[in-house]
């Protein structure tokens, strides 16, 4: 029977039948390109026209599993599924093996040679496919008369083989570049997700599909190490043989446990159902559930801080890249655990914050605003007329009131904001009301700085859609700032407009003014622009404006400055109105806003 390659025996470690291994070797995935593959079957055409063999085939090699998957073949039956090509088997596993030359002029004598029905008949010229020290696999012919290769055979055999070589090498190259931009592209995803998502399912859902293109995978799990209890638990999954495992623990102590080696290592590892020196360990058990998987896990650390491990599974074993390729993109993992954990007790101390500064709003605020109430019930005489004495110290104990009651506001306002909790409690009011309530309380402020303040608002303001308390607080601050920064003997004026659909609160004053470079940071917190020097230590913490801009952008408007040095300052808030038609007015109609003199209430 004439030589033949589909009667070759794998067993023996020539081509057989049908192998039922799927091929999976990068430099497999290489060959089977449409372009390289059109390359090589040209290539091998040409061998064997130019030989006048019979058929002839291509294997190319595979690292991971040390063996020759055949990807060419041209003769009279070709074999219809891959097959696979032991080392040291056989003539073509030999010269894989040697990564030298043969020709068996005599198969029948060639002890080799193990056909399935077998007869022996004809030669066999394999030579490898090399270039310096990369083993890309093996080419061979196979001829029906004995001797059918002499030195001209090989010789043109072997230019051929180099030009294999050359397509397959620049096709690597190719594959590699495209691997590495796939794999840059996965790590500068990752390292944009991390900044934007803070819960470790989503950001491995976002991650996990670079992965997946790099390193192929069936199953994930992500594990977050729990300091305390020295643990390893399940915080993220993908796959079906994971999603019961969440929430699972490992001991870091586990002797047995796979996923603890590597934590307790620090050092990627590779496992498969052959390897005996490592055991999966009963959460792995677990997650193969009977199944002999190939497992790749690599620590995830961050400053040296061990943050959890990654877990990847599938039927094929993991190749060094892989383990490579993953140990890049864990610190990247580790980076974004890191900063769960900071997340999750920030938020956890904000919480706090927040409960606390509940309660300091109640138990402070509620007191204070009473006894507010009670200094102004004692200066309009309810309790009496009060003296020449007892008057002005009413007064000032008012005004040290509504201080603190301002910076009380102030603080709960910016923890509100820190926590992420701050809200307005959207009504419609009165603003009229709401701007000569302000304003009354800010009068004595005014007063015992020295300072005269007049208000003109317009007449018939609209119904206003907003939180009331808040806007009061916004125009408040503004007239304690203003007050702060005017020198004794100076004006400040409350003024309010209606344009184009906007509503103007204007706050003006003749103080000291603020020096252009200023204007641009005036709405940071802490920054402040130095009081009128007559007021002493007066202009606050520099937390009052930021509080302004924070609630007037809440309400969709913004605050509009200007200012001069040594001709005073102008803070406008310019807040939307609702169309007439939105809103229903307050319960009662609207109220005329006062008609308030500008310069009828002086400083005492």
């Amino acid at each position: 029977m004439a030589a033949n390659f589909s009667r070759m025996d794998v067993r023996s470690g020539e081509v057989g039948g049908n192998s039922g291994i799927t091929p999976t070797a990068s430099l497999q995935a290489v060959a089977a390109n449409e372009a390289t593959d059109r390359a090589l079957r040209r290539i091998l055409r040409n061998i064997i026209s130019l030989l006048s063999a019979s058929s002839g085939l291509l294997a190319v090699y595979d690292a991971a599993s040390d063996e020759l998957v055949l990807t060419q073949y041209v003769g009279t039956t070709a074999p219809t599924v891959a097959r696979r090509i032991l080392l040291h088997q056989g003539i073509l596993g030999e010269v894989a093996a040697t990564k030298t030359l043969i020709v068996s002029d005599s198969l029948a004598h060639d002890t080799r040679y193990r056909p399935t029905d077998g007869k022996r008949t004809g030669s066999l010229l394999c030579v490898p496919l090399q270039e310096e020290d990369e083993f890309f696999g093996i080419v061979a012919v196979a001829s029906d008369r004995l001797h059918g290769f002499g030195a001209r055979h090989v010789a043109c055999a072997e230019a051929l083989a180099d030009a294999a070589v050359l397509v397959l090498a620049r096709a690597v190259q190719t594959e590699s570049a495209t691997a590495e931009r796939r794999q840059l592209q996965t790590l500068v995803d990752a390292a944009r997700t991390i900044t934007a998502v803070l819960d470790p399912r989503e950001i491995f859902e976002h991650i996990a599909g670079g992965i997946a293109g790099i390193v192929p995978y069936d199953d994930a799990l992500i594990f977050a190490f729990d300091q305390p209890p020295q643990e390893l638990v399940v915080i993220a999954s993908q796959g079906e043989r994971s999603l019961h495992l969440c929430g699972r623990r490992v001991a870091l102590s586990d002797g047995t446990s796979f996923t603890a080696r590597i934590a307790q290592t620090r050092t990627a590892a590779l496992y498969s159902p052959d390897r005996v020196a490592i055991r999966p360990g009963r959460l792995t058990e677990a997650f193969l559930a009977g199944e002999e998987l190939a497992l790749l896990g690599v620590p995830l650390l961050s400053k040296d801080q061990l943050r959890g491990v990654l877990t990847l599974a599938r039927a094929r074993p993991f190749r060094d890249d892989d383990q490579r390729v993953m140990s890049e993109l864990a610190p990247i993992l580790a980076t974004a655990l890191e900063n769960i954990a900071l997340y999750a007790a920030v938020r956890a101390e904000q919480a706090q914050k927040t409960q606390f500064l509940q309660i300091i709003s109640h138990e402070i605020s509620t007191p204070l605003h009473n006894l507010n109430g009670f200094l102004d019930l004692m200066l309009t005489g309810v309790a009496g007329a009060l003296d020449e004495k007892q008057r002005p110290l009413a007064q000032r104990a008012r005004v040290s009131g509504e201080q603190l009651a301002t910076q009380v506001r102030d603080l709960i306002v910016l923890a509100y904001e820190d926590a992420g909790t701050l809200t307005m409690n959207m009504l419609l009011f009165d603003m009229g009301r709401m701007l000569k309530e302000t304003f009354d309380a800010m009068d004595l402020v005014a007063r015992d700085a020295g300072v005269t303040l007049s208000a003109a608002l317009a007449p018939m303001l609209p119904p206003y859609f907003g939180d009331s308390e808040r806007l009061s607080q916004a125009a408040r601050n503004l007239l304690s700032n203003a007050i702060a920064h005017t020198p004794r003997g100076g004006q400040v004026w409350l003024e309010t407009r209606v344009v184009n659909r906007m509503l103007e609160i204007s706050v003006a004053d003749t103080g000291c003014g603020i020096a252009p470079e200023h204007l641009p940071r005036i709405f940071e917190r802490f920054y402040r622009v130095s009081a009128d020097p007559s007021k002493g230590s007066g202009g606050g913490q520099g937390l009052g404006l930021a509080i302004v801009k924070a609630i007037v952008d809440r309400h969709g408007g913004r605050v509009q400055v200007q200012s001069m040095p040594g001709q005073g300052s102008r803070f406008t808030l310019m807040l939307p109105l609702h169309r007439s038609g939105d809103l229903n007015p307050p319960p009662g109609g609207l109220s005329a806003a006062p008609t308030l003199p500008r310069s009828e209430r002086k400083a005492d």
